[in-house]
């Protein structure tokens, strides 16, 4: 239940915020420190639908942990992949280092880079630890004196004991591991930090792997450590950027222990990232927040955006003139209606345009959002195709310049926006895909302002699916994947199987969060309503057939089995009941165990 305290601060929040005019609240929205100070206030105090009270959180977390440590314990001793410490000392961190030292074992070479000032304090530090075999270096370090592989922590750190089953087990085809982390408070192991398989984007944005990083083979970590790069999530950052052969996965288990919340510093970051070569783009930091927003290159292409319109839309108007406002001036409009529609409504839609960039394309047949929108290309004179529901409402000016930025990208197959509800909360913000083969909307309902879990609310990103309401790619690459499939799927879909497509492709599908659009709801273009399973996609096509969707969800998962038992943008050990990023549940974990096996059936890329 939820406490006394939570209630009070809950009816305060809503009566201070029901008497604060619309112009100051929205100024104190621009005030980073404190969107940041009230996201986590939301976070902490239950305030809203889909936060889980901290106390449920840490006892499902618990249960992980334990069934966690069950299942490695069931491996073979001799399944153990030898490995060597490499322990970052960062500045005022030396005495941070014996508990790093004293936790780890004895038959593990240790090598300790620190600064060079600190070597001496390193050095009478680590002179009492006799039974460890210790090389210290001076940082930046490009060569350890090795042979084995290496896993990269920071002091302070603890590395679990079972580790070398875990690398063992998952180091099979790839040349660089990282691992789920969490905390030591009291004794007892909390706040894990789920983190997603290989996330490029998400690494440039928020830095979301910052330590627990093993290294196969001796040779890569030259090309990566640098005078330009001296951090864990600088280097992970740099196999993106510069290193593109390395084959990177993920460990689900919470395999480094911290002892603190350290504070990590954006602008170095962002400083040391703008030096790498061949960028290709501007990198601002919000520092207050934690983010860094990267605006690559490219050549202002035209961009034709595709409405479908079945009859009687009456928020087009609304939505072409939001698409008219927007700073991105390349741009022509294409509605794609129905033949039997009328003639008077299209000649008043063209006629209230304020600019000659709206075509109407006449659609033979009746509504059918995945034919209308594959009909529409077929005229489409831009190099990017943008995809939009006729009740999709542009919330500012450069919402498509961040979307042009992304989409011409070479290794980005679609991108999708931040689609709000008419109330204000999060509509979409990336797709999940689930092993009961449903899929859910990630962060679906929370506050609009809402940072998020590991703040990918507010950060560009890989999901694996993506909206259709408001969903963008490249014309080249929508005619190289046929389309929307509009044969196997009869009404629903599509936009996830589309997106799942450019997977297949060697693309990567990206939301971006700097695109910020109202999906408001309407009985025309969202006329199926699935909130009674959480995880279940809203499709923008008019159907209330219940047996369609169900034919059609079956259809999407005998295409695309292998995404659902582990959607790589998503984590094991998070829950499927919800789409708020809480941990799973003790009934899920009954219902599915947390066994090696599960989390090898899936052949990681």
């Amino acid at each position: 239940m939820i406490s006394s305290v939570n209630r009070l601060c809950k009816i305060a929040a809503k009566g201070i915020s029901s008497i604060l005019p619309s112009s100051i609240k929205a100024r104190l929205r621009q005030n980073k420190k404190l969107l940041a100070f009230y996201s986590r206030a939301l976070q902490n105090r239950f305030l809203f639908f889909g936060c889980v009270p901290r106390k449920t959180l840490d006892k499902s977390y618990q249960h992980i942990f334990a069934e966690q440590q069950r299942s490695l314990n069931q491996l073979p001793d001799k399944q153990t992949e030898p490995f060597d410490l490499v322990i970052l000392v960062a500045i005022r961190k030396v005495e941070s280092l014996s508990l790093t030292l004293s936790t780890t074992p004895t038959n593990i070479n240790i090598h300790v880079v620190c600064r060079g000032r600190d070597i001496k304090k390193v050095s009478a530090l680590t002179s009492t630890y006799t039974e460890h075999n210790i090389k210290i270096y001076p940082s930046p370090v490009a060569q350890l004196d090795t042979e084995n592989s290496v896993f990269f922590i920071h002091a302070g750190q603890v590395i679990d004991k079972q580790l070398g089953k875990a690398i063992f087990h998952w180091s099979n085809g790839h040349d660089i591991l990282y691992t789920d982390k969490d905390f030591i408070i009291e004794g007892k192991h909390q706040n894990p930090i789920f983190l997603p398989d290989w996330n490029p984007d998400l690494q440039l944005s928020a830095a979301y792997i910052r330590t627990g990083l093993w290294f196969k083979h001796q040779d890569d970590i030259p090309a990566i450590i640098s005078h330009h790069a001296q951090t864990i999530a600088e280097w992970a950052a740099f196999l993106y950027l510069n290193i593109s052969h390395l084959k990177i996965a993920r460990i689900p288990y919470s395999l480094v222990h911290d002892s603190e919340s350290r504070k990590f510093n954006y602008n170095s970051y962002a400083n040391s990232l703008s030096m790498f070569p061949g960028h290709r783009a501007k990198i601002s930091v919000n520092a207050f927040i934690g983010k860094l927003t990267w605006r690559w290159r490219h050549h202002n292409q035209l961009v034709s955006i595709i409405i479908p319109v079945a009859k009687h839309s009456p928020q087009l108007d609304d939505c072409v003139r939001s698409i008219m406002r927007s700073a991105y001036l390349k741009i022509e409009v294409l509605v794609v209606t129905e033949s039997s529609i009328d003639d008077n409504w299209l000649l008043q839609i063209e006629g209230r345009t304020e600019q000659r960039k709206v075509r109407i394309v006449e659609y033979n047949g009746s509504f059918h959002y995945a034919s209308m929108i594959s009909h529409g290309v077929k005229f489409a004179n831009g190099e990017i195709i943008g995809m939009i529901s006729p009740n999709v409402e542009a919330v500012d000016a450069k919402w498509l310049n961040h979307i042009v930025s992304n989409v011409s990208r070479t290794d980005i197959g679609c991108v999708g926006a931040k689609l709000f509800s008419s109330d204000g909360r999060i509509k979409h913000a990336g797709i999940i895909l689930g092993n009961n083969k449903q899929t859910g909307y990630a962060h679906k309902y929370f506050p609009g302002h809402h940072l998020g879990y590991l703040k990918r609310l507010v950060v560009n990103q890989n999901y694996s699916a993506l909206d259709g309401a408001c969903l963008f790619v490249k014309k080249h690459d929508f005619v190289a994947a046929h389309g929307l499939n509009s044969q196997e799927l009869i009404n629903h879909y599509a936009d996830i199987d589309f997106c799942l497509r450019m997977i297949s492709m060697g693309k990567r599908n990206m939301f971006c969060a700097k695109a910020k659009l109202y999906h408001h709801d309407t009985e025309i273009t969202g006329a199926t309503s699935l909130d009674v399973n959480a995880f279940a996609h809203q499709s923008n096509e008019p159907s209330g057939d219940y047996s369609i969707i169900s034919k059609d969800r079956e259809t999407l998962y005998s295409l695309w089995p292998e995404m659902f038992k582990d959607d790589p943008a998503y984590n094991p050990n998070l829950s499927l009941e919800g789409e708020n990023f809480a941990p799973r549940t003790a009934n899920e974990l009954k219902q599915m165990k947390l066994l090696p096996n599960f989390h090898l059936q899936r052949k990681l890329n």
